[in-house]
């Protein structure tokens, strides 16, 4: 081969055309890196390297899966909706998280193998692990080299964020699943017109991406965003006119697919209410989401992301030389680097824009697929790294430095690896006031939700409430079509309380000092007839019990638990 100008070759395990910059320009040039002749190895051996992260992840996200039996109210709002008979299911969707209604309608499908915690968070792990095997592909395919893809498999298997998700009962580990694979699929489509396959094999590569972004529209429709980040990678690419047409005319079409999605979710905008405008606190959450918590681990990340994005050797020498305009109208295909960054920058910008500008939408979660991005850009970047350590030697083992550095920042992120395992690490713990309910209540007790979002309690865990009645309920969560249900009157609610001997009040504390949600009528209720017996703070909230004036007066307990009985 010769070594005076760009060549290809083919690669060994998928017969894909990578483009090669000379060999001594491998390193500066950047795009695509790390691109020395490579030696040829086995397809089996390729196609197991490729395991290697979703097998890490695989390993890892069984590590405390089961979370001690613990909801948040998120995954308590998944399990009751995935339980629901499809009618009803349909009926509460038309009311709310319309735009989660193809997760809930999935995991209705799901259940058929358990309602329980672990078998509930299986989709998104199972989903996560498939994740991280289309990352390492995208990374191979996109830098060349097959080192890349498995390191930024490790960084995406290994990232606190990513387990997170992995082990919640939520759509967000599925959506990065499916905008990695319109990604991947995105850049093979551009392969497709670039190599001058057959019509068919590009309507049909163009096909498979249309439906994935559509996909991804009805999982969330923030997932669309992707779609604006790949219209980036075309500007700074140079495909022909009509390869970015193809790209137009599919993406409009899948995105006109979600629009019944828009139109539902639109009514009900109250469902969203709670979200506001992004602070610079959520901005450096969201920075840690991405290059991890750990201030040390978040440089060196953001440090990698850098150098993988230096411009490459001859894109500096026509700045130099004042032939940029040139440089630019010669651009080559997509790099990794023009797929990644934008995946990285694009979403985030925009939802941060449109968060300011219009009703927020600001939701870190909800960019969870911009890792991808990130993972891409710090493998490449520390390969480069790696390179610089090693020397130039296409034989020079560069990934040990990526290698060491992926473990010592696990090693590092430890301990957050462990806290995002227990109850503590989401908001709100509802399984350990569950189990504490379900254990000391009495067959004719009531139960008084402050407020009504505590509803979600029982939702997560009905059998644990088989004893109680809702005293302060109108309408149940199934009749209302929500998850909070609808609030009687106080003269009704006052009439129930009065018929029980024993009532649990879930919520904070509704004696405290603090501003509360807690009707005014019915505390002072609580007050004058009953007498708190019980007062237990769980993570996140408060279970009370009080008994009627009239029974035998018995010391007030006061306890903090966080699980135990």
């Amino acid at each position: 081969m010769s070594q005076t100008g760009p060549a290809t070759r083919s690669s060994p395990a998928f017969d894909v055309l990578i483009p090669v910059q000379p060999t001594s320009m491998a390193w500066t040039a950047g795009e695509p890196s790390l691109s020395f002749p490579a030696r040829q190895k086995r397809r089996g051996w390729s196609l197991l390297a490729l395991l290697i992260g979703p097998a890490v992840l695989a390993g890892l996200g069984t590590w405390g899966l089961y979370r001690h039996g613990a909801y948040g109210s998120d995954e308590s709002a998944t399990r009751w909706a995935a339980t629901l008979p499809l009618g009803k299911l349909f009926h509460v969707l038309a009311h709310v998280d319309a735009v989660h209604g193809l997760y809930y309608l999935t995991i209705h499908a799901w259940i058929v193998f358990g309602r329980g915690p672990v078998a509930l968070r299986l989709p998104s792990l199972i989903a996560a692990v498939l994740a991280a095997g289309v990352i390492t592909e995208l990374g191979r395919r996109l830098s060349g080299r097959l080192d890349v893809g498995i390191i930024a498999g490790l960084l995406y298997a290994i990232s606190p964020v990513v387990m997170f998700y992995a082990q919640t009962a939520r759509s967000y580990a599925i959506v990065s699943l499916v905008v990695a694979s319109a990604t991947l699929a995105f850049v093979r489509a551009l392969e497709a017109g670039r190599d001058g396959a057959s019509s068919k094999v590009q309507i049909r590569r163009w096909v498979g991406y249309g439906a994935l972004i559509a996909l991804g529209g009805w999982l969330n429709e923030i997932a669309l965003l992707a779609v604006v980040a790949h219209a980036v990678t075309l500007v700074v690419t140079g495909y022909p006119r009509r390869v970015r047409l193809q790209w137009l005319v599919t993406s409009i079409v899948a995105v006109a697919m979600v629009v019944p999605l828009f139109v539902i979710s639109n009514g009900e905008s109250a469902a969203v209410d709670w979200v506001t405008k992004p602070t610079p606190h959520d901005l450096l959450t969201l920075l840690r989401d991405f290059f991890g918590p750990n201030p040390v681990v978040m440089v060196a990340m953001i440090g990698c992301t850098v150098f993988a994005c230096i411009p490459r050797l001859r894109t500096r020498s026509a700045l130099k030389a004042g032939t940029a305009r040139e440089a630019w109208r010669t651009r080559g295909p997509a790099s990794l680097v023009s797929v990644a960054l934008p995946l990285l920058v694009v979403p985030p910008v925009l939802l941060i824009v449109e968060s300011e500008l219009t009703t927020p939408l600001y939701v870190e979660r909800y960019l969870l697929y911009s890792v991808i991005g990130a993972v891409l850009l710090i493998a490449e970047g520390a390969l480069r790294i790696g390179h610089r350590i090693m020397g130039v030697n296409r034989y020079a083992w560069v990934w040990i430095p990526a290698l060491a550095m992926t473990l010592i920042t696990f090693a590092v992120q430890l301990p957050t690896q462990q806290l995002i395992r227990t109850p503590d690490a989401r908001l709100r713990d509802f399984g350990a006031p569950a189990k504490y309910i379900g254990h000391h209540a009495q067959p004719g007790d009531g139960v008084l939700y402050f407020s009504s979002f505590f509803r979600l309690v029982a939702l997560g865990y009905p059998d644990d409430f088989r004893n109680l009645t809702d005293v302060g309920v109108g309408q149940t969560p199934e009749q209302a079509g929500t998850f909070r249900g609808v609030d009687t009157s106080f003269e009704v609610a006052a009439a129930r309380m009065l018929t029980h001997n024993r009532l649990w009040v879930i919520g904070r504390q509704p004696l405290g000092t603090q501003p509360t949600t807690l009707n005014d009528e019915e505390r002072d209720l609580l007050v004058d007839d009953f007498h708190l017996v019980r007062l237990v703070q769980f993570h996140g909230l408060t279970v009370s019990l009080f008994e009627r004036r009239s029974l035998r007066l018995s010391s007030v307990e006061f306890s903090h638990r966080t699980g135990a009985l």
